[in-house]
């Protein structure tokens, strides 16, 4: 146990070695960005040619990475990612990269592509983690590069079933791509993370023996569940207490998690969990029937922070909240804010985490604005774009 502890941590501080600027967050979201004095046609690059990095917001473009967490051996690996970004908060980047996006000639073909690198690499969640500097230990290269452009949403989708493991054990999976400068030894790359475990080939199993081992594991969990829920039924009320910087502390044990749950609702929120300790709000923004907007931050980075009032907080109310969320996680469009995150320690602290816009509501904004200052052209933009 302690050898595996001590493989990990190791693992962790090769990343901040070699390009990362913090540890990774393997959640398929978290996008890392790199600059580098390269051309965007090699295959592998030099850290000491890297210009600047960034995290999350601070990259511009919003990716997100799909694949299952577990498979077997020899099993092809269905994955989705996509990139996209907002042609108006894009500049904000902290890593130089500009508008109109530069194109780059494939030698193949002609024709010319915004993205021009974008696959999948894979390797062993061991002494080193890959990045776009470092292979890392691995087991399979990487998917087969593809070149494409930015639809006119400002997205780009990928599909692959062609990665699979030949050998068990946890690996890290990070898609990754490429954008050209606008010299030919400048390039942009950026990645999102997840980790997969791999298991042997599985052995069929005599159909009796699930359901055996099925029913009795049922009856054996309904039997904890019903002894911790009269333990904590019998236990003093707990209280929870928030500091000047309004992060929750909590103590106790969590009594939501005796309420019945649909366990698809808890499989996907989790995917989407980020750490409460990470997360702060500092100003109340605004308040409705049901919940409440914040501005905090989350490590460190401004964000909108949406939660329910202290008062709306029933088994029912946390559901409909929850599905609120999950809903709010599916939407990939450059005209609604990102969904960053969900954080809680308790279901009725539940806190959703989107991209935070500084410039107001639009109701606020028509009511603020002159016909000079604010043209029709401007609205009816705006308007197609509320439509797409």
């Amino acid at each position: 146990m302690r050898a595996s502890v001590l493989a990990v941590m190791a693992a962790y501080l090769a990343v901040a070695a070699h390009g990362l600027g913090s540890l990774p967050i393997l959640d398929g979201r978290y996008v890392y960005c790199w600059r580098t004095g390269q051309s965007v046609t090699l295959t592998t690059l030099s850290s000491a040619k890297n210009e600047a990095s960034a995290e999350a917001l601070n990259c511009g473009l919003q990716m997100t990475f799909n694949a299952p967490a577990t498979i077997s051996v020899g099993q092809a690996v269905p994955v989705t990612w996509t990139v996209s970004y907002n042609p108006k908060t894009i500049l904000s980047n902290s890593i130089g990269l500009t508008l109109p996006l530069p194109v780059m000639q494939s030698p193949a073909s002609r024709d010319m592509y915004q993205i021009y690198h974008s696959n999948i690499h894979s390797c062993a969640y061991a002494d080193n983690v890959c990045n776009a500097y470092d292979n890392g230990v691995y087991v399979r290269d990487h998917t087969p590069n593809t070149l494409a452009n930015f639809s006119a949403n400002y997205s780009a989708t990928y599909a692959t079933t062609e990665l699979s493991f030949p050998r068990s054990g946890s690996f890290i999976i990070f898609a990754h791509i490429a954008l050209p400068g606008t010299t030919t030894s400048e390039r942009f790359d950026f990645a999102v993370y997840r980790t997969i475990t791999v298991g042997d080939a599985q052995v069929p199993t005599p159909i009796g023996l699930i359901v055996g081992v099925a029913v009795g594991g049922v009856v054996l969990l309904l039997g904890i569940a019903f002894a911790v829920y009269r333990c904590r039924r019998n236990r003093a009320s707990k209280t929870a207490t928030t500091n000047t910087n309004y992060r929750t502390q909590t103590s106790g044990p969590d009594e939501t998690q005796t309420w019945a749950r649909d366990s698809a609702t808890e499989t996907a929120l989790a995917q989407w969990r980020l750490s409460e300790d990470d997360v702060e709000r500092s100003q109340i923004l605004s308040k409705g029937a049901f919940g409440e907007v914040w501005l905090g931050t989350y490590r460190g980075t401004p964000v909108a922070i949406k939660k329910l009032l202290p008062g709306r907080s029933s088994p029912s109310d946390v559901q409909d909240f929850a599905k609120e969320i999950l809903l709010m996680t599916t939407f990939s469009s450059p005209y609604i804010v990102t969904c960053i995150g969900v954080s809680w320690y308790r279901r009725t602290e539940l806190m959703l985490l989107v991209e935070f816009m500084d410039s107001g509501d639009l109701r606020t904004k028509l009511d603020e604005t002159t016909p000079a200052s604010f043209s029709i052209a401007d609205k009816l933009l705006m308007a197609s774009q509320i439509a797409e």
